[in-house]
């Protein structure tokens, strides 16, 4: 079940949880090409992120995940995300 964090001050965050050890975080970016992760975008994930963990059990174990268009343009601040769902994997 998806569900915006309403906390937090961006429309595209959205949680996906499941009964387990795991909280999925999804950022959904819609882009012409590859999305590109850069400094300055990178620290705002990790920002978000540790809002989040503050409120999540300490038990759990948080994943980002991308949903994008076409990909994910790897740099060295791409490995924020642990995967990457693009439109092609949604409708096929």
């Amino acid at each position: 079940m998806c569900h915006p964090q309403d906390q937090l001050p961006y429309s595209d965050r959205h949680s996906i949880r499941f009964i387990d050890m795991y909280h999925n975080d999804c950022e959904i970016k819609f882009r012409t090409g590859n999305f590109t992760v850069d400094k300055e975008y990178y620290q705002l994930l990790l920002n978000r992120q540790e809002l989040l963990r503050e409120s999540l059990p300490r038990r759990k174990t948080m994943q980002s995940i991308l949903i994008t268009t076409f990909g994910l343009t790897y740099n060295e601040y791409s490995g924020i995300f642990s995967d990457t769902i693009i439109l092609d994997d949604l409708f096929t």
